[in-house]
């Protein structure tokens, strides 16, 4: 079961990555958001669908998205790097 977790973290990772070198390629999304600012009803279309996710957004979630990127940093890392971090 954990490794069928682990490739479903990997893969939403791979989709988030992919995502995000669009946006940052100036591609779709980009061009959606030019689109929601001319457009009212793709605008308000688009605040419905971000309304009903609206927990992929709250603070609580970011942060266990992070405490779980972190845990699989420290999971993944090569024995020899961890005698060389210590804690506090």
């Amino acid at each position: 079961m954990r490794h069928v977790r682990a490739q479903q973290r990997r893969s939403g990772r791979d989709h988030r990555q992919r995502r995000e070198a669009d946006l940052l390629a100036g591609g779709r999304g980009e061009q959606d958001s030019a689109r929601a600012l001319r457009q009212p009803d793709y605008q308000a279309s688009l605040r419905s669908h971000i309304a009903v996710r609206s927990n992929l957004f709250v603070a609580e979630r970011f942060v266990s998205r992070i405490r779980e990127v972190v845990g699989d940093y420290l999971r993944e890392r090569p024995a020899a790097g961890a005698a060389r971090v210590k804690s506090r």
